[in-house]
């Protein structure tokens, strides 16, 4: 059978195996212990590296269909979905670049981004190939739908933090205060977050259990059945802070990669006192997709 996207494997596989070389060649001389020293957003930069050569030797050092592929669909997912991980690897640079607007620019973030723009540039290369267009309208129209759907998400967690201390503040019957719900610990949080989705989903599954992981399964905090999004909730306290909710992160997000309805792990981080010395870091742990065809997490943190 001809390859229905024979002229999409050929360039990439012929742009990949004349560049992964370079590619590994400079994550290995750009690490912190190689001289370079700290900067700003080093552990993001390195990963941004790290992400395109594992999405290269992992997804597309083979791309035949049916072997490694069941569809050609299911390889423009592949690739698309690369695209978007690098269209949101250029976000970061945004931010990097603006820092160091009147300085001299560390060497690993040139060879980071120069890496990252050369990959989106063949990727949207073969994206506009005529073979590669009629999957592609279908896999753009999914990618919307998706996005309004996590925006969705993304906006009940940002008001959260004002929505429960509005809360607080009740009328009064002869100068006694209403019963209200007090944020105090993580089943707070899940007791309101719960009641936030409703607005949105019908569908929210509290009791689903994870497969078995390093002898024992846990619970989900929210499963989004049809959408196939899970949500982890996470309250810091006084022995739950930077580097335990950090080692918990790590676990959900392994222990996760194996429930057939997780696509998309969101890690909702609220911290109402300030406990956390370093969020951004726990952000940036949670940002760590191997694969672009694989699930992903993202760490979000509210105070």
């Amino acid at each position: 059978m001809d390859h229905p996207l024979r002229e999409t494997t050929e360039y990439l596989f012929t742009f990949f195996s004349y560049h992964i070389a370079q590619y590994r060649e400079d994550i290995r001389e750009y690490r912190p212990e190689n001289g370079y020293g700290k900067f700003y957003r080093d552990n993001d930069v390195i990963q941004i590296m790290w992400n395109i050569i594992l999405n290269i030797e992992e997804e597309f050092s083979d791309m035949r269909i049916p072997e490694k592929y069941s569809s050609p669909q299911h390889l423009a997912n592949t690739i698309i979905a690369f695209r978007n991980l690098l269209i949101k690897q250029n976000t970061i640079f945004d931010d990097v670049y603006s820092k160091y607007r009147k300085k001299e620019v560390p060497s690993p973030i040139s060879v980071a981004y120069h890496m990252n723009s050369e990959v989106l540039s063949a990727v949207d290369w073969v994206l506009d190939f005529s073979e590669m267009k009629k999957f592609n309208s279908d896999v753009q129209k999914a990618e919307t739908t998706k996005g309004a759907i996590m925006e969705k998400i993304i906006q009940i967690l940002e008001k959260f933090g004002n929505i429960s201390r509005q809360l607080l503040i009740r009328h009064q019957n002869n100068k006694v205060s209403r019963d209200t719900i007090k944020i105090d610990d993580e089943y707070d949080v899940q007791d309101l977050l719960h009641a936030l989705l409703i607005l949105y989903f019908d569908d929210i599954r509290t009791e689903e259990w994870t497969p078995s992981y390093a002898g024992g399964s846990n619970r989900i905090d929210f499963l989004l059945k049809e959408e196939k999004i899970v949500i982890e909730t996470k309250m810091t306290r006084d022995t739950l802070k930077d580097k335990e909710i950090g080692e918990q992160l790590i676990i959900d997000i392994a222990k996760y990669k194996q429930h057939t309805d997780c696509k998309n792990l969101i890690c909702f981080i609220f911290d109402p006192k300030r406990l956390l010395n370093n969020p951004k870091g726990l952000i940036s742990l949670g940002l760590i997709p191997r694969s672009s065809a694989a699930r992903f997490s993202s760490a979000i943190h509210y105070e």
